[in-house]
C-alpha cells in the first residue's frame, strides 16, 4: 500500500536460456511470521508466473525482489492448512493457501535495480494464495512441471 509500484517488472530476459513463459496469476505471498494471523496481515500482493523450468513471484511493491523457484529445487508443493486463532467472519474469507518447500530460490531486481542475482541455497518454505483461480488445477499443473523437471533430459522429449 505504501510501497512504490511499477507494472510489468517481469521480463523474459529473467528466464533461463530455452525456458518458456506460460501463464501468470494474481496472488498473495504470506511472509514468515509468529502466527498465521500475523502472516495474513503482512501479506504481499503480486503475480505468480508459471514458466517451463521455474515459477516466479513478482510482488507489486518494487522494494521487494522478484523470487524465482526453479522446479528442480522444489521438494514439495501442497495445500496449506491455516492455524488461525482469531475466528473467521465466514468460511469463504479463509484463503486457499499453498506451501512451496524448496532448497534454493533466486532473488532478482530488488528495488527494481538490475544487479547480480542472489542465490539462496537453504531449505525454506513459502506460502502463497491465488486470487481468482481454483487451487487444485493450479497445483496439478505445477506438480506436473516439477515432476517433469526431475526426469532425465532424454525422457522429457
Amino acid at each position: 500500500m505504501f510501497g512504490r509500484t511499477v507494472k510489468n517488472r517481469f521480463s523474459l530476459v529473467l528466464l533461463d536460456e530455452g525456458e518458456y513463459y506460460f501463464d501468470d496469476f494474481s496472488a498473495y505471498y504470506y511472509p514468515p511470521a509468529r502466527d498465521d494471523d500475523d502472516s495474513i496481515r503482512r501479506r504481499v500482493k503480486g503475480r505468480i508466473l508459471v514458466c517451463s523450468s521455474s515459477m516466479l513471484f513478482d510482488p507489486d511493491d518494487i522494494r521487494l525482489p522478484i523470487t524465482k523457484f526453479p522446479y528442480k529445487d522444489i521438494t514439495e508443493i501442497s495445500p496449506y492448512i491455516m492455524r488461525r486463532y482469531a475466528p473467521s467472519p465466514s468460511p469463504s474469507s479463509k484463503p486457499d493457501i499453498f506451501l512451496v518447500n524448496t532448497n534454493m530460490v533466486v532473488e532478482m531486481k530488488e528495488n527494481n535495480v538490475n544487479k547480480p542475482y542472489l542465490f539462496k541455497k537453504n531449505p525454506e518454505q513459502y506460502k502463497f494464495s491465488l486470487n481468482y483461480v481454483s487451487l487444485v488445477p493450479f497445483l496439478t499443473r505445477i506438480n506436473n512441471n516439477v515432476r517433469m523437471s526431475k526426469l532425465p533430459r532424454a525422457e522429457m522429449e
